[in-house]
């Protein structure tokens, strides 16, 4: 965290006296809004606690104007100071610096020595006689700890007044009259300054904490009465890396009254809310939940209403940034948290990286409190499945996005109070905007809005009726909002001596399409639009800090901002590019790789409302097509992502087919695909093709079968072998069995011949090859075969074992594990369990050291080897290797349910076999009807993988309910399949699980 600092408008000196019989007081105060003023108590109470009759405040180079006590707590030491109103015909002596914002409040969270921190008052060792009061400034620092149990803050300055020598003329020694200056940390008021400190000769203060004042009903309730806004404690250590919780400036148009973060229309109570502080309060240490909807829904005040409810219950909350990455000192501070904390991530469909990283951090480095990180997106969709693979397991995301549904849709009346409450407050904020009145009374209802049950769509309405005086008959909301930002465009171009508004929109226009990360990227994007490209660098310039000053950015690492609420933005995008669609074809192809990922991002959201964007959609889709190189890598980023994808997956047709296609390019494609994916299932498949076909004919042209044998370059042979692998799987995840058979088949066949020439080298891709092509003769039930390959990697793999266990060790269990139901597949049942007992022990020595890795791995072998003890009719010890596998997978499925919900219901289904088989059929009973429960919500959603296993435990539910029927056969766990990366020159990657199938 940079250093504390403190805007000296805020500070005030304050005067305390009696009316008659003598005795005063001084000390420092600080404004907090308006006329209320911080200070400490016994600046304005004697020494025996009662309060001075008469209290005087004054601001820097201004006048004492009384004020009354409206809160105290003398326990504490601290109070509210109240600037007394002028009466009729007085002058305003209290004059508060104009674009003075309510203070900001603050608490430290975590655990962490020296939290930089300042105070400034007006000590009495600075003053001499009859001046204006000297200021003195205060550094130093905060040890969390220090003072906790008696809930202070201590704070130790980094210089003290000599007690011996004060200053000349000086009415005291020491720090007497600083009390009561507010301590910040960073821009945030954090506490207030009580006493200097006994014991420690002036070097530390002591500090009433913001957050325990907070608990004062008093306290709370006239700081939020004046401020007209909610108290929120933000953390210190993470003010950086959070945005702020309310913004630094004041609303400067209509439009920015819809930003969420002002919170001008109050909230008003939805089911969803009940059900985000619940899940805050309960449940596992760390979890993740994302809430979708569309731009607007009210994803974000939700959000916001969750948190400052439990920042009352005195948890941390905050809402991180628009940033890629936190600084070791805010992973830190998020590790060392000393109370339970709620973090919020916006737009996390296009921060998964970020998102990923966060929560497997947390994950790795526990807090010992709560931790809930709440993930807000348009859609789900294969970048969520992505980051719910790519988590730890003890993450515990929520399996299922909570999808946030219209607002009250189902209740006129509530939808009528609704806007006609968002008509008041909004027409009150709207007078304290320059040039604007409170608008008209409530007048007579409004026709209905179409979408109305939509949180943004009502506020907007209401809004457009304000600005207009009467409906918006024929115009959008958007429209009319939209026209008045125009207007404050134009009112804030004369500041910056920008004539032409044609360029003035042109430029704003392209800034909102791509935005820009430095000033000088803003300039040179500018540079490329139509009408800007032969104006001087110097006009492109003022035009990027016109844009700037407008939008201040949302995150440090770009320049600008943008229109808010987003939809605004998208709304002008769509109009103005299907007018100006020149402005898009020069453009587009020339901006940076994440210059074009915000484009298509914006664009994407911009197709999805309600307005005649088909020509917009097709000139988007003819760009990616004919500017692959440019736009076809940051379309197949976002396609995963978007709310809409047809027109980037559209693009990307012709782009992954074409012949022109670069090979460097082909490549870059293919790796940004996920390995799991649905959307880009097809291209993916096309581009794997692709590669083994340029690979293929490569080596063909170089007469490479005669050459495989010579310790040459074997690149091609390498890459052709990893694309091979990349079809095979992608085959697979098809269902296309012979076709997979046919390339895994091939891969072996090259990596046999490399293995021959350099084992040391080639031998792990040669036993990834195996294993695969092992799982495919398997699903086309050719076992003799599948068994020969499953055991030459069980020889492979034992051999790299024995030379790197700590390598390959984990691998070598795997292909036991699939040797084992290979052989029990063939009746060799003696065989198939000393593999499964070697599986077994292998992973419970590997789960022993890192069980967040390895634990779901030993529940597939136990699974199985419970299946292979029961087919030697040793039923009791596959009870007990079941029970176990079970027991696991009830752990994990708690903390992860959508990863091992499955793997648990094929256990309990097992488990209920061998009950059966032992006489338990109660036990049976319970154990099959839980995976049933289970089976039917994974069924309604994948009824192709799990119908036929439900279908299974129905009838075993059937059997147990009626004696006479005998018991059905246990369920093998299915083989693993190795995954090679997608990029050709990375080394391997092994599949994190292995999923549940139904046995053939």
């Amino acid at each position: 965290m940079t250093g504390a600092w403190f805007d000296r408008r805020r500070l005030a000196e304050v005067w305390a006296a009696r009316e008659v019989g003598g005795g005063a007081s001084f000390g420092t105060g600080t404004v907090l809004v308006g006329r209320l003023v911080l200070t400490a108590w016994h600046v304005v109470a004697d020494e025996r606690g009662h309060a001075y009759e008469r209290v005087l405040v004054r601001l820097l180079g201004g006048r004492l104007c009384p004020a009354d006590v409206a809160w105290a707590d003398p326990v504490l030491d601290a109070a509210l100071l109240a600037v007394s109103a002028p009466g009729a015909g007085e002058p305003n002596t209290w004059q508060v610096p104009d674009g003075l914002v309510p203070a900001r409040f603050g608490r430290l969270i975590g655990q962490d020595v020296r939290v930089a921190c300042q105070a400034a008052g007006f000590p009495d060792s600075l003053t001499p006689t009859g001046t204006d009061r000297e200021i003195d400034q205060v550094d130093g620092y905060i040890n969390p700890m220090a003072g906790s149990r008696t809930d202070q803050y201590l704070i130790t300055a980094g210089h003290r007044p000599d007690q011996g020598r004060p200053a000349p003329d000086a009415r005291r020694a020491g720090w007497q009259g600083i009390s009561g200056a507010a301590v910040t940390c960073g821009s945030l008021i954090t506490g207030v300054v009580t006493e200097d400190t006994p014991g420690f000769g002036s070097h530390r203060l002591t500090a009433a904490p913001v957050h325990v004042l907070a608990r004062q009903h008093g306290f709370r309730s006239i700081v939020e009465r004046a401020s007209g806004r909610r108290l929120v404690l933000e953390p210190v250590e993470m003010q950086e890396a959070f945005t702020p919780w309310y913004p630094a400036l004041a609303p400067a148009s209509p439009a920015s009254l819809l930003r969420p973060e002002y919170e001008i229309v109050a909230f008003r109570p939805r089911a969803e809310l009940g059900t985000l502080v619940e899940w805050c309060r309960s449940g596992p240490m760390l979890s993740g939940l994302l809430m979708t909807g569309p731009g607007g829904q009210g994803k974000t005040r939700l959000a916001r209403e969750v948190a400052s409810r439990l920042d009352a219950e005195d948890w941390a909350v905050g809402q991180l940034a628009q940033s890629e990455h936190l600084s070791a000192e805010h992973l830190r501070a998020l590790a060392s948290s000393a109370r339970p904390l709620l973090l919020i991530l916006d737009y996390a469909e296009t921060r998964t990286a970020f998102a990923t990283a966060l929560v497997n951090h947390l994950a790795m480095h526990p807090s010992g409190h709560p931790v809930r990180v709440l993930m807000l997106g348009r859609t789900d969709g294969d970048w969520w499945q992505q980051l719910r693979r790519d988590v730890a397991p003890t993450a515990a995301l929520a399996p299922h996005p909570l999808q946030l549904p219209l607002l009250e849709a189902a209740d006129d009346a509530l939808l009528s109070d609704a806007r006609d409450q968002a008509r008041r407050q909004l027409a009150a904020a709207l007078a304290r905007i320059p040039g604007y009145s409170a608008g008209p009374g409530p007048g007579a209802a409004q026709d209905a809005v179409p979408g109305a049950g939509h949180a943004l769509t009502l506020h907007m309405s209401a809004l457009a009726e304000l600005l207009t005086g009467s409906g918006t008959a024929g115009e959008s909301p958007e429209d009319v909002i939209l026209s008045h930002e125009h207007s404050y465009w134009n009112r804030t171009a004369q500041h910056h001596g920008l004539g032409s508004e044609q360029q003035r929109l042109t430029a704003l226009t392209a800034a909102l399409l791509t935005g820009a990360a430095t000033r000088p990227q803003a300039v040179d994007t500018l540079a490329l639009a139509p009408g800007l490209r032969d104006t001087p660098e110097d006009t492109r310039l003022r035009l990027a800090t016109w844009i700037h000053d407008l939008y201040p950015p949302d995150a440090p690492q770009v320049y600008w901002g943008s229109v808010h609420p987003d939809r605004l933005a998208e709304h002008h995008l769509a109009r103005a590019l299907t007018h100006h669609p020149e402005l898009l074809d020069a453009v587009l192809p020339h901006i940076t790789h994440d210059q074009a990922l915000h484009a298509l991002t914006v664009l994407t959201r911009a197709l999805a409302l309600p307005l005649p964007t088909g020509p917009l959609r097709e000139r988007l889709q003819d760009l990616i097509t004919a500017h692959p190189a440019a736009l076809a890598l940051p379309a197949i980023t976002i396609a995963p992502q978007a709310q809409t994808p047809e027109p980037l997956l559209e693009a990307l047709h012709p782009v992954c087919s074409s012949p022109g296609l670069m090979d460097d390019l082909r490549d870059q494609l293919y790796a940004a695909i996920p390995d799991q994916t649905q959307r880009l299932a097809d291209h993916a498949l096309t581009l794997a093709d692709r590669q083994v076909g340029q690979y293929a004919e490569a080596l063909d042209s170089r007469a490479w079968w005669r050459k495989l044998g010579q310790r040459g370059d074997t690149t091609l042979s390498q890459n052709l072998a990893r694309a091979l692998n990349n079809l095979s799987n992608r085959l697979a995840e098809l269902g296309r069995w012979d076709e997979a058979l046919a390339a895994s088949t091939r891969a072996v066949e090259i990596r046999e011949r490399l293995a021959a020439a350099r084992p040391e080298v080639f031998l792990p891709d040669f036993a990834v090859s195996l294993n695969n092509l092992s799982a495919d003769l398997a699903e086309l039930g050719r076992r003799e075969e599948a068994l020969a390959a499953s055991m030459r990697a069980v020889e492979i793999r034992e051999e790299l074992a024995a030379a790197r266990p700590e390598v390959f060790l984990p691998d070598f269990a795997v292909s036991l594990n699939n040797l084992s139901a290979d052989l029990a597949e063939l009746g060799r049942r003696e065989e198939a369990l000393a593999a499964s007992m070697r599986a077994v022990e292998i992973r419970e020595e590997l789960a022993a050291a890192r069980p967040e890795v390895f634990l779901p791995g030993l529940a597939v072998s136990l699974n199985n080897q419970s299946n292979r003890l029961a087919e030697l009719g040793r039923n009791k010890e596959a009870l007990v290797a079941i029970s176990r596998a079970v027991e696991i997978r009830e752990r994990l499925a708690t903390v992860h349910p959508d990863a091992f919900l499955p793997d648990l219901a094929l256990s309990l289904s097992n488990c209920a076999v061998r009950q059966d088989e032992m006489g338990r059929r109660e036990e049976a009973l319970t154990s099959v009807t839980r995976a049933i429960a289970m089976l039917k919500n994974l069924a309604a959603a994948r009824p192709a993988v799990f119908n036929r296993l439900l279908t299974e435990c129905i009838a075993h539910q059937g059997a147990l309910r009626s004696p006479g029927r005998p018991p059905r056969a246990a369920l093998p766990q299915p083989r693993p399949r190795d995954r090679a990366a997608g990029t050709l020159h990375m080394s391997h990657r092994r599949s994190g699980t292995e999923a549940a199938r139904p046995a053939p």
